[in-house]
Protein backbone atom coordinates (compact mmCIF):
# COMPACT_ATOMS: atom_id res chain seq x y z
CA UNK A 1 0.00 0.00 0.00
CA UNK A 2 1.36 3.40 -0.95
CA UNK A 3 2.15 5.79 1.84
CA UNK A 4 0.04 8.94 1.68
CA UNK A 5 1.86 12.23 1.26
CA UNK A 6 1.64 14.65 4.16
CA UNK A 7 -0.43 17.67 3.27
CA UNK A 8 1.41 20.88 2.60
CA UNK A 9 0.45 24.18 4.12
CA UNK A 10 0.41 27.31 2.00
CA UNK A 11 2.10 29.86 4.31
CA UNK A 12 0.58 32.88 2.57
CA UNK A 13 -2.91 31.42 2.75
CA UNK A 14 -2.43 30.47 6.41
CA UNK A 15 -1.19 33.96 7.32
CA UNK A 16 -4.15 35.55 5.52
CA UNK A 17 -6.57 33.16 7.23
CA UNK A 18 -5.13 33.90 10.69
CA UNK A 19 -5.47 37.64 10.07
CA UNK A 20 -9.08 37.12 8.95
CA UNK A 21 -9.86 35.05 12.04
CA UNK A 22 -8.39 37.74 14.28
CA UNK A 23 -10.38 40.48 12.55
CA UNK A 24 -13.62 38.51 12.76
CA UNK A 25 -13.18 37.79 16.47
CA UNK A 26 -12.30 41.41 17.20
CA UNK A 27 -15.29 42.71 15.24
CA UNK A 28 -17.54 40.05 16.82
CA UNK A 29 -18.74 38.82 13.42
CA UNK A 30 -18.32 35.11 14.11
CA UNK A 31 -21.66 33.43 14.62
CA UNK A 32 -20.40 29.90 15.22
CA UNK A 33 -16.99 28.34 15.62
CA UNK A 34 -17.58 26.25 12.48
CA UNK A 35 -17.15 29.46 10.49
CA UNK A 36 -13.50 29.43 11.52
CA UNK A 37 -12.92 25.80 10.62
CA UNK A 38 -14.34 26.42 7.15
CA UNK A 39 -11.78 29.13 6.39
CA UNK A 40 -8.64 27.03 5.69
CA UNK A 41 -9.00 23.74 7.49
CA UNK A 42 -5.80 22.17 6.17
CA UNK A 43 -3.59 24.97 7.47
CA UNK A 44 -5.52 25.45 10.71
CA UNK A 45 -5.36 21.75 11.60
CA UNK A 46 -1.62 21.76 11.12
CA UNK A 47 -1.12 25.07 12.97
CA UNK A 48 -3.19 23.86 15.94
CA UNK A 49 -1.57 20.42 15.95
CA UNK A 50 -4.92 18.63 15.62
CA UNK A 51 -5.92 15.60 13.64
CA UNK A 52 -8.87 15.80 11.31
CA UNK A 53 -11.39 14.17 13.67
CA UNK A 54 -10.41 16.33 16.66
CA UNK A 55 -10.51 19.46 14.54
CA UNK A 56 -13.99 18.75 13.18
CA UNK A 57 -15.34 17.69 16.58
CA UNK A 58 -14.05 20.72 18.47
CA UNK A 59 -15.27 23.29 15.97
CA UNK A 60 -18.73 21.68 15.61
CA UNK A 61 -19.01 20.99 19.36
CA UNK A 62 -17.10 23.89 20.96
CA UNK A 63 -17.72 22.56 24.47
CA UNK A 64 -14.99 20.03 23.63
CA UNK A 65 -12.29 22.70 23.27
CA UNK A 66 -9.62 22.33 25.95
CA UNK A 67 -7.84 25.19 27.67
CA UNK A 68 -4.76 24.26 25.64
CA UNK A 69 -6.76 24.52 22.39
CA UNK A 70 -7.95 28.01 23.30
CA UNK A 71 -4.41 29.08 24.22
CA UNK A 72 -3.02 27.72 20.95
CA UNK A 73 -5.70 29.52 18.94
CA UNK A 74 -4.88 32.72 20.82
CA UNK A 75 -1.16 32.24 20.17
CA UNK A 76 -1.45 31.64 16.43
CA UNK A 77 -3.93 34.48 15.83
CA UNK A 78 -2.47 37.03 18.24
CA UNK A 79 -5.84 37.29 19.97
CA UNK A 80 -6.56 37.66 23.66
CA UNK A 81 -7.63 34.24 24.93
CA UNK A 82 -10.61 35.83 26.70
CA UNK A 83 -12.13 36.91 23.37
CA UNK A 84 -11.98 33.33 22.09
CA UNK A 85 -13.24 31.89 25.37
CA UNK A 86 -16.17 34.33 25.40
CA UNK A 87 -17.27 33.26 21.90
CA UNK A 88 -17.00 29.57 22.77
CA UNK A 89 -18.98 29.93 26.00
CA UNK A 90 -21.66 32.06 24.30
CA UNK A 91 -22.17 29.42 21.63
CA UNK A 92 -22.22 26.53 24.08
CA UNK A 93 -24.42 28.33 26.59
CA UNK A 94 -27.04 29.08 23.94
CA UNK A 95 -27.77 25.38 23.39
CA UNK A 96 -26.92 23.55 26.58
CA UNK A 97 -29.28 22.32 29.26
CA UNK A 98 -28.52 23.87 32.62
CA UNK A 99 -26.91 21.41 35.01
CA UNK A 100 -29.23 20.83 37.94
CA UNK A 101 -28.22 19.24 41.24
CA UNK A 102 -31.51 20.01 43.00
CA UNK A 103 -32.09 16.31 43.62
CA UNK A 104 -28.91 16.24 45.72
CA UNK A 105 -30.04 19.18 47.82
CA UNK A 106 -33.65 18.24 48.53
CA UNK A 107 -34.70 17.59 52.12
CA UNK A 108 -35.87 14.08 51.22
CA UNK A 109 -32.20 13.10 50.85
CA UNK A 110 -31.42 14.08 54.45
CA UNK A 111 -31.31 11.38 57.12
Amino acid sequence: MAKSKPYKVNPDKLKSTLLSIKARFESNTIGKMTEISDMYSTGLKKALGMGHDSFVTKFTEPEKFTVEDVLKLADITGLDKDIIWKKITEEVDSTRTKYDIGHLLSKSNEK
